[in-house]
């Protein structure tokens, strides 16, 4: 606004003056260059918004982040006072309760993937490989395997652990189960 207003000024003082062409080409310039600057005003203050808008999602993400951390350490606490410290811990996802396995040994308890379970329940383990072809603009190949703990249970007889080709968290899984199933037998 404050632009069109110079804009104004300048051109009536000129026309006041009597300026001959030579005025007209000085104002045309001095116009062309406010333009050009309101361009890149405008073109910039975007480019400020859109970094501000960036640094608001982050500092949201990180907010987010952050409540669901406070949240997995008050719940994760709550399950190691209820079962003691535990011997064995195997962390699947971030802030994730129902992506992780504890192994109680002293209580004879294992949290399974969200899943509190007396190690009794463990009836055996295995692991699946996956292999799947997709085929859109070039064929790829991908692999993963899957760990299946089996439960004595009606409702839930079987868990499905997916591992994007994780094979060594994998087997320490396998490992893990095998010495539960192990220690249900003696």
């Amino acid at each position: 606004m404050c632009l069109f207003v110079l804009i104004a000024l300048f051109c009536i003082f000129c026309f006041v003056v009597g300026w001959t062409t030579l005025g007209w080409v000085i104002v045309g310039i001095f116009v062309g260059v406010q333009i050009v600057v309101l361009l890149l005003s405008a073109f910039l203050d975007k480019d400020v918004q859109q970094k501000v808008d960036e640094k608001q999602h982050q500092a949201e993400v990180e907010r987010e982040t952050e409540g669901r951390r406070q949240a997995y350490r008050e719940r994760r606490s709550r399950l190691f006072k209820r079962y003691g410290e535990p011997d064995n811990i195997i962390i699947l996802g971030a802030y994730d309760l129902s992506k992780d396995i504890f192994v109680f040994g002293k209580t004879g308890r294992i949290w399974l993937l969200g899943r509190d379970l007396p190690m009794t329940d463990i009836l055996g383990c295995s692991v699946v490989d996956e292999q799947a072809i997709e085929v859109d603009d070039a064929a790829k190949i991908t692999s993963g395997c899957n760990v299946i703990v089996n439960i004595d249970s009606l409702s839930v007889p079987a868990v499905s652990i997916h591992l994007d080709g994780d094979r060594e968290t994998a087997n320490e899984i396998v490992g893990l189960m095998n010495a539960i199933t192990s220690g249900n037998k003696s």
